[in-house]
């Protein structure tokens, strides 16, 4: 009795070989018709073959697998169920019994599918008799074509999120790059709440998503944040879009509490100033903060021309110019290179 649990425990063990070179464990249809076909001729009875026919119905789930091979339980390194190691070990086993078969044996089984594995994978001819040699090769090729695989979708992963990066950088600026970070992390958060726990918390999730969503994109005005939209404008547009003044200061201007302010000469705006640290308001796209590289970077995206640079003790300034607008911006750096100050007029002939 215990020779033949040896013999069906060692026949098991040596189909597990072949099904574990031939299978490709990333696709989990393929492997949920496999473990319905093995499931349906009860090819498994012993611990170690249940073990594998509970793997395979965990893959062809979608569910985690322990990533443990199921011979040895050490650390798979390897895309099957096996490790290398014991691939390697139990390869020459299967090699024995071969080389122990009578020669007559042997070329009659080579001339017939190869057993169970054959019968499932529907072979029907010759060309499917697998030698020593082409298995050990198909089992490498299978493993170096999973590797390569995976390679390349985390490069491709890889690759799109740079260009993502760039993209944000070059049409939002990289002010604005944590909030979108954080709606992608939400989004990704919902799925993953959704996909695991059903449709139930879909709701649920959907509402903590615009709700989060709308306090990052709320600007606290629901107006224009650049307060160079006031250039041009009369005093009357000015309130019905940014709201009254907070205060008069010195001789005509006219200052918000959020830190700008504006000039009006002849009935309109031409002298705009921002001077307060303000997330929501810019000047051109020049936000107080803002290092002397990144005004750089914002006056090119606007088409503004650089007129010069004026140093004092304990700050500097640069000048620009957008002639299509005709406008002129004046930024103020400290001597860290950091802007302190934004001045932003209407560009007047005499």
């Amino acid at each position: 009795m215990a020779d033949k649990n040896e013999e069906l425990v060692k026949k098991e063990l040596l189909m597990i070989l072949k099904l574990n070179s031939k299978l490709n464990y990333q696709r989990k249809e393929e492997i949920k018709k496999m473990h319905a076909a093995i499931a349906e001729r009860k090819m498994f009875t012993t611990p170690l073959g249940l073990k594998y026919m509970k793997r395979l119905e965990q893959i062809g789930k979608g569910e985690e697998i322990l990533k443990k091979c199921i011979l040895c339980a050490g650390d798979l390194d390897n895309h099957s169920l096996i490790c290398t190691k014991c691939i390697k070990k139990f390869h020459a086993l299967q090699f024995q019994e071969k080389d122990r078969e009578p020669v007559g044996e042997r070329k009659d089984r080579q001339r017939q599918p190869s057993g169970t594995a054959g019968q499932l994978s529907g072979t029907k001819n010759n060309s499917d008799a697998v030698s020593p040699d082409r298995e050990e090769k198909t089992d490498k090729d299978g493993q170096e074509k999973s590797l390569k695989e995976s390679l390349r979708k985390k490069g491709l992963i890889l690759g799109i999120f740079i260009v993502a990066l760039w993209i944000i950088n070059e049409v939002i600026g990289l002010g604005n790059l944590f909030a979108f970070c954080t709606i992608v992390t939400l989004c990704v958060l919902i799925y993953k709440c959704v996909k695991k726990q059903g449709k139930r918390n879909t709701i649920i999730a959907l509402a903590v998503f615009f709700l989060l969503a709308g306090l990052f994109g709320d600007t606290g005005s629901g107006k224009s944040n650049d307060v160079a939209d006031m250039l041009g404008k009369t005093e009357e547009q000015v309130w019905k879009e940014w709201g009254e003044p907070d205060y008069l200061s010195t001789g005509l201007w006219k200052a918000y509490d959020e830190g700008y302010s504006y000039v009006p000469k002849g009935g309109k705006v031409f002298l705009v100033t921002l001077d307060n640290k303000n997330e929501y308001v810019t000047l051109k796209g020049i936000s107080i903060g803002d290092s002397e590289k990144e005004v750089d970077k914002i006056m090119k995206k606007n088409g503004a021309d650089f007129v010069g640079r004026e140093d004092a003790t304990d700050c500097y300034s640069k000048d620009y110019v957008i002639k299509e607008e005709a406008i002129g911006i004046m930024v103020i750096f400290n001597l860290s290179g950091t802007v302190t100050s934004v001045n932003g007029g209407l560009l007047i002939n005499e």
